[in-house]
């Protein structure tokens, strides 16, 4: 065979859609002709082709080619054909798993594979991620259980690494999910080295990397975070994938928000815009645009997040549930407070700060008791004022937040208790108090 065979070629080799003599040419060419070819393969061809070995070029001279060729050929066929049992008996697994908790795992069949059984407590440990982290994370643990039951003979050594990396990965997220941050490394330290002993799979990366960054920004590590979605917006945006090179960079300009730069967040925000499909996924469209209001608010750019807050009226349908939607009516307070319609922002902010007890977040109720006593003193309420302090000062201490913050808060207290308070003053502590939500190196500028 002179030309070489196209990926989509390759990738039908374990297909019924190429004529045999196609099939053994191909065969021919990635055993014998091109390494180059053998390397581009798909991992499950890759695998199969050098489970036996290579061939060698005394077996070709001697006229044993086609053997060769056939022993290689029938391999990947029965390794294929295995691979889609496995696949229909997860998928029949799925719906067993989907009707309850852990007691539905005794009635899968007692003669079902392993890798079957890991793919399908996997699909299930995911579907739990909103519902029951508790449950998501005990799915995902016996997933990983199975991995470790998958032989190399059957699959090929660094095929079953990747399982187990993906395994890992899941269980790392499911335990991040739950907050269990410390078991959620481990994961993802074993998830990490089984990776670099498997295949090296570009897209397992790109799957293992997005599970890493969101660990990584649960523990404030913005810098690493970002430096993975980095990698995997440059990776979609390669593969001709907009729309989740999109997601990527929107995780990342929260990120820079977060870890303090508004600016380069609003940049790479806006940049997502372009990329995601808001038909496909409104929500994601919405988290955008909510995000760029936050920011802008943050920077004091008030008109402007005015104006993107009367965009985003079309997709309030997309916001999610209460809280989503709260956070949301906060944001419009905190712009008529800048804008100065105190009355207004009053009125918000008191609903925000009791809706937030209603839903037991103490700490954005007490932070809504701040946004309330600033416009009270823009309003010349100074007593009202120092009574939302001291309210807010009872929540934060009842907290135990970190040493800074709790003399900020004692510092306001007091000063709004001598009437030496200000409207300036009260916002500068809110906004400190707010950014060490994000990242607890902040420190209060006085």
């Amino acid at each position: 065979m002179t030309e070489h065979p196209s990926v989509a070629e390759i990738s039908a080799l374990l297909s019924k859609i190429l004529p045999p003599k196609k099939q053994r040419q191909i065969l021919a060419h990635l055993l014998f002709e091109c390494t180059d070819c053998l390397s581009q393969a798909p991992i499950n061809i890759r695998a199969l082709l050098k489970f036996e070995g290579p061939v060698t070029y005394l077996e070709q001279e001697q006229g044993e080619t086609d053997a060769a060729i056939g022993r290689a050929f029938n391999l990947a066929i029965r390794h294929q054909r295995h691979l889609d049992r496995e696949r229909k008996s997860a998928q029949k697994a799925e719906k067993i798993l989907a009707k309850g908790g852990l007691e539905t795992t005794t009635r899968l069949p007692l003669r079902m594979g392993a890798l079957a059984k890991m793919e399908a407590l996997l699909t299930r440990s995911w579907a739990l991620r909103h519902e029951n982290p508790k449950l998501m994370t005990q799915f995902a643990l016996l997933a990983a259980e199975c991995a470790e039951q998958l032989e190399a003979r059957t699959y090929g050594i660094e095929q079953v690494y990747d399982f187990r990396c993906r395994a890992q990965a899941e269980l790392g997220n499911a335990y991040r999910v739950l907050a269990q941050l410390g078991e959620a490394e481990h994961a993802f330290g074993l998830a990490r080295r089984f990776f670099e002993l498997g295949s090296r799979n570009e897209l397992l990366e790109i799957r293992l990397l997005n599970l890493e960054a969101s660990l990584d920004a649960e523990k404030l590590r913005y810098k690493e975070a970002c430096t993975s979605l980095a990698k995997i917006h440059t990776y979609h945006l390669q593969n001709g994938n907009d729309h989740l090179a999109g997601r990527a960079l929107l995780k990342r300009g929260l990120y820079e928000g977060y870890a303090g730069d508004e600016r380069k967040a609003l940049g790479l925000l806006s940049d997502s815009l372009k990329l995601i499909d808001a038909e496909r996924e409104p929500s994601l469209a919405y988290a955008v645009r909510h995000n760029q209001i936050l920011f802008l608010v943050d920077l004091g750019d008030f008109r402007e997040a005015e104006k993107q807050l009367f965009r985003l009226r079309p997709l309030h349908p997309h916001a999610g549930g209460r809280i989503p939607k709260l956070h949301l009516r906060w944001i419009g307070g905190r712009i008529d407070a800048g804008l100065g319609r105190s009355d207004r922002a009053e009125n918000i902010f008191r609903e925000v700060r009791e809706t937030s007890l209603e839903l037991n977040r103490a700490y954005d109720s007490a932070l809504a008791s701040l946004d309330l006593a600033a416009v009270l003193l823009a309003q010349r309420k100074a007593r009202e004022a120092t009574e939302e302090v001291r309210t807010a000062a009872k929540v934060f201490i009842a907290l135990r937040i970190d040493r800074e913050a709790f003399m900020t808060i004692i510092m306001l207290r007091t000063a709004c208790e001598m009437q030496l308070a200000t409207q300036t003053m009260v916002e500068r502590v809110a906004k400190f108090l707010r950014r060490l939500e994000n990242d607890p190196t902040a420190r209060f500028e006085s």
